[in-house]
């Protein structure tokens, strides 16, 4: 896959042209074994994983070891009995399968690839297909630990070690949870698997939750962690006894046997709106398959019915052995976001329960699940409505919602432009600030604005409301650009029914220990800004600074031309600690219709600037330097004027002069 390059001052464009629709992409938070980033999108045919950056597949001598390895598959007495058995017994399958495991894996180059001007980002060194009956709409991918966090290696199950994860939703109503290697595979395997007739042709597994055991219409979103076993098995569990779960499972001989359980959760308009929770336990054992077989059905372990269809659930970004790792973001049409915990008892549960009311087990997590917070936009009047008909306002609709500052805060986006914050714990940098009346309300956002105006009103980034055109704006150059490109084009962005937009959140762990540094990226229409770090913003926010040109703020995203196509979301690459702490912006993964485009900072640029300034300063310091050689001379034979001396007063002032006895001196200034 080769991209087409667009630069533009700091910033380089890189667009992957496509030959089917594209629904959703998502970035995998872990890293291959060659240190490259892995993207899942998903298309009108099923998914496509790219594995990018990183160590190169070698080209060299990855043939020739492939032709041995076949050449003594075939010229093994026992190995041919064994496949032609297998091709009497199981029509090709099986020989097909062993034909594949007898590439060798994919080797790398000992290097990176080497970045220049005409490759500003690493390139996709593989790819592979896999098929799905019908189009794949939503991904879902598991929440890991962030680099620095205090989560051991034991306390995450082996298969997102060593593995890809993923759950997608499809139009024929089926949820289906993947897996794969997390190495990419070798090119002669992928040449053989063209012609290979296997179903799993890169040693995938696959779950299918048909529609007729779950949903009965398409699937609305989907999300999915995981858990412990014992955590849910227990019948009754609370924020109190999530606490002790990672001392129940410190000895090394218990943490070899806990048992492990994927929890998928996801949504659709059946009824007035349903939320599913399904349950699927990790095969651990060497040997065998570590998803469940496709065979029995899968049945959801929980159902709950919803007032109107959601548009958005997401599990809590902190991961086990985290007290909240389980919460459920469920976001409804009709302005309403909820937090779910599944597995929660709820409180008139809570009682003394006799011998002869003991439920098994899943009975008992059927019986789990409790509402544990809620919060609820504001009012608007619709177009067609009047103000003095309170019967026609409704509460403004949400585009997207995710969880933010380590599951405290829930960002949101509404249909007319405004987005917010809601503080959950009442712990956000304006805590102190907000009476006690206000916290109560659930209606309130903690900080907020608008990304832009309606009604012919001006565009403003970060604008606490609404500016009328005839209202004058502060003139720094944020204003200052914002307004002459108004001059020339029309920002107005449609609302209602056809409003489009979303909201992408990338943690990094706070270098205090505190609350997590996040990077926010909001879509609206063709509108995308971003928050470099939600914290800061949040502190300025409540300090009455906000919208600073060189503070943390809010600033429009500039760069991103998808040739006339719909966004479908955007999401962020991960970087390095050191880079991020500066509030660098991230490269970003725009999903188009019918393309990927990949939007960075042009770092070549900067280098290649910083290795010319430092080159001009060295040559500067070279002539400054002949030239005080030369009147040192003119001063030990008398012949230096007043000029002279001046010009060396002002180089011992600065520290660059040569005394008589060749010594290097300078003054502290």
């Amino acid at each position: 896959m080769k991209p087409t390059v667009f630069k533009k001052g700091k910033t380089a464009l890189l667009s992957y042209e496509l030959p089917h629709r594209v629904h959703t992409a998502q970035i995998y938070p872990k890293k291959a074994p060659n240190g490259s980033t892995i993207i899942i999108y998903g298309h009108t045919s099923g998914v496509r994983i790219l594995w990018r950056g990183g160590r190169r597949l070698k080209q060299s001598s990855e043939t020739s070891k492939t032709n041995q390895r076949q050449a003594k598959t075939n010229g093994t007495q026992g190995d041919a009995i064994a496949v032609e058995n297998d091709i009497v017994d199981d029509n090709n399958r099986v020989a097909e399968a062993r034909r594949l495991e007898a590439f060798e894996d994919a080797e790398f180059e000992s290097d990176e690839e080497e970045l220049d001007a005409q490759s500003p980002v690493p390139s996709i060194i593989q790819h592979v297909d896999l098929a799905i009956p019908s189009e794949v709409l939503h991904i879902a991918i598991p929440g890991l630990p962030s680099a620095g966090t205090s989560v051991t290696k034991d306390q995450v199950p082996q298969i997102l070690h060593d593995r890809v994860v993923f759950t997608v939703a499809s139009v024929d109503s089926s949820i289906r949870v993947i897996s794969l290697p997390i190495s990419p595979p070798s090119n002669a395997r992928k040449a053989a698997a063209k012609s290979s007739k296997t179903a799993s042709k890169w040693g995938e597994e696959m779950a299918v939750i048909h529609g007729q055991y779950g949903h009965a219409q398409i699937p609305g979103g989907v999300a999915m962690t995981w858990t412990p076993r014992h955590s849910l098995l227990g019948g009754s569990r609370s924020d109190v006894d999530m606490l002790d779960i990672d001392e129940a499972i410190a000895p090394r001989s218990a943490r070899q046997k806990v048992e492990w359980d994927l929890i998928i959760a996801s949504h659709s308009a059946d009824v007035s709106g349903i939320l599913q929770i399904f349950r699927l336990p990790l095969a651990s054992g060497q040997g065998k398959r570590v998803l469940p077989e496709s065979a029995p059905p899968i049945f959801p372990c929980q159902t709950r019915y919803l007032p109107s269809p959601a548009v958005c659930v997401a599990f809590s970004p902190n991961t086990f052995p985290a007290t909240r790792h389980m919460q459920l973001l469920v976001a409804d049409s009709k302005g309403c976001i909820k937090v779910y915990d599944p597995f929660r008892t709820p409180l008139d549960s809570k009682r003394v329960v006799r011998a002869e009311e003991l439920l098994t087990p899943e009975q008992s997590i059927s019986r789990l699940g409790e509402w544990v917070a809620s919060f609820n936009t504001g009012f608007e009047v619709p177009k067609t409505g009047s103000i003095n008909a309170p019967a026609t306002a409704q509460r403004k609709r949400i585009l997207d919602a995710k969880w933010a500052t380590g599951g405290r805060s829930i960002i949101t986006l509404l249909a007319d432009g405004e987005w917010g914050v809601w503080d959950i714990d009442h712990t956000g940098s304006n805590a102190s600030r907000t009476s006690a009346t206000k916290r109560v309300d659930n209606t309130t956002f903690a900080i907020g604005g608008f990304l832009v105006a309606v009604s012919g009103s001006e565009v403003v980034a970060g604008s606490q409301k609404p500016r009328s055109s005839r209202a004058l704006a502060p003139m720094t150059p944020n204003t200052r650009r914002t307004r002459e490109e108004n001059l020339f084009q029309d920002h107005s962005i449609p609302i209602g029914p056809v409003a489009r937009g979303g909201i992408s959140v990338a943690s990094l762990v706070s270098a205090s220990g505190g609350v997590p540094e996040d990077s926010v990226v909001i879509r609206y229409g063709t509108y995308v800004c971003r928050i470099s770090n939600l914290a800061q913003f949040w502190a300025r926010s409540a300090s009455g600074s906000s919208g600073s040109l060189h503070g943390p703020g809010l600033s429009r995203v500039e760069g991103i031309d998808t040739r006339g196509e719909y966004i479908n979301g955007i999401q962020q690459f991960d970087v390095p600690a050191a880079k991020a702490r500066p509030a660098s912006p991230r490269d970003l993964l725009v999903v188009a219709e019918h393309r990927l485009l990949i939007l960075t900072e042009n770092t070549n640029t900067h280098e290649r600037g910083r290795i010319l300034f430092a080159r001009e300063a060295e040559h500067d310091e070279i002539i400054v330097q002949e030239e005080m050689d030369i009147d040192q001379k003119l001063l030990e034979g008398g012949q230096l004027n007043l000029d002279g001396i001046d010009n060396m007063l002002d180089g011992m002032a600065s520290g660059a002069t040569t005394a008589p006895t060749g010594r290097r001196v300078g003054f502290a200034t």
